[in-house]
């Protein structure tokens, strides 16, 4: 069985143009379109002079006879804003607010897309889209850029809270597979190398080193053991250690480079692994 479509004449119905705005069968093939028009009242009222801006006639046509914000905006003369929507399907209350404010104060919208980013950046942080300091910036490619900084830093910040409540969750995991390392410190002078011993101690460890042991989950990590090293009680390094090769794999300090105290606590750190293997066999 096959299925089929087809139209066909209604020879007993009047002749008339119809249109179906659902149906692409009722869509106008504007890419031929005859020479010698002539044009409406209304179309010359709202707005057309005559030029289409490299736009075809259909698709202007269409813009300022359906849309009167798209009229309004090529009486304005704002031609770069009526040729990015042209297209559109419509322009948003916000959007059309904020574009009255550039108007108004003889904003240069000269990157559309860039500062239309913006706005919805500015509605983001709940910023008035009708004051012409935040919707007319002098430096557009500046502010978005800081916007946008702002909102991923927003968001990792979200992450970083989402990942601590689940760390709740993730601890009992943790003191089963790691347990038996509890109470390993390891001393030599004023650095003290020890064994973190919960989720929340690798929280702790991330935010004052500035580094990512609690961001990048390595305590869900069953072949690792990591350690925090400590010089005169201050934390400086953390360490990870594989539990498959008894190697050290990274030391790191602040913002994941090297304290001034790194091989220091490196040689303690491999002086003590034999400590870590007779843990294991334990």
């Amino acid at each position: 069985m096959s299925n089929y479509y087809y139209d066909s004449w209604n020879f007993n119905s009047e002749l008339e143009l119809r249109s179906c705005a659902e149906s692409f069968y009722y869509d106008i093939d504007a890419m031929y379109i005859y020479p010698k028009i002539q044009l409406s009242d209304t179309i010359i009222r709202n707005g057309y002079c005559g030029d289409t801006f490299d736009l075809s006639h259909y698709t202007v046509f269409k813009a300022i006879l359906s849309d009167n914000r798209k009229e309004t905006l090529l009486k304005c003369g704002q031609i770069s804003l009526f040729k990015y929507f042209a297209h559109k399907n419509n322009i948003s209350d916000d959007i059309w607010k904020a574009i009255k404010t550039g108007i108004r104060h003889k904003y240069n919208f000269s990157d559309i897309g860039l500062w239309l980013d913006y706005i919805r950046l500015l509605q983001h942080f709940n910023k008035d889209i009708s004051n012409p300091h935040y919707v007319c910036p002098s430096n557009l490619n500046r502010e978005h850029d800081r916007l946008s900084r702002k909102k991923q830093e927003e968001y990792e910040k979200e992450q970083l809270r989402e990942k601590k409540r689940k760390a709740v969750l993730q601890e009992k995991h943790y003191q089963e597979a790691k347990a038996k390392f509890f109470g390993l410190v390891f001393d030599e002078g004023d650095i003290r190398i020890r064994v973190l011993e919960s989720v929340q101690e690798f929280v702790e460890e991330g935010e004052v080193l500035h580094h990512c042991v609690f961001s990048n989950e390595y305590f869900n990590d069953d072949n690792s053991l990591i350690f925090s090293a400590m010089v005169d009680g201050v934390k400086t390094e953390t360490i990870e250690v594989s539990l498959e090769t008894m190697k050290v794999v990274q030391c790191r300090g602040r913002y994941n480079k090297n304290s001034e105290f790194h091989d220091e606590i490196l040689k303690v750190m491999n002086k003590n692994i034999p400590l870590i293997a007779k843990r294991m066999c334990g």
